[in-house]
């Protein structure tokens, strides 16, 4: 699923594992508890998503800033921190 568009997507509650999304474009969508499980993420574009209580989990290529998008309770592997975090080029050890 390289390069969808998710754009406006009212997604809540839906699971993808082990899905290639490489280059998706996840802006203003409803992505509450959304699962998006041991997926490659790279270059994928999360803006001004509702994202509470998503589930991220094992998904590589995470580059999401929670300023500018709601993430209440989301659930991110200890690998995807510097992801979050990538605005701020902090040298992460």
């Amino acid at each position: 699923m390289d390069f969808s568009s998710f754009q406006g997507l009212k997604g809540q509650g839906l699971k993808f594992n082990q899905c290639s999304l490489v280059e998706a474009d996840f802006i203003n969508a409803d992505l509450r508890n959304v699962q998006l499980t041991d997926c490659n993420l790279e270059g994928a574009q999360f803006e001004n998503n509702l994202l509470d209580f998503a589930n991220l989990t094992d998904s590589v290529g995470i580059d999401l800033d929670p300023e500018i998008n709601f993430v209440k309770g989301v659930k991110v592997s200890m690998s995807s921190l510097p992801g979050l975090l990538t605005k701020y080029q902090l040298n992460i050890q």
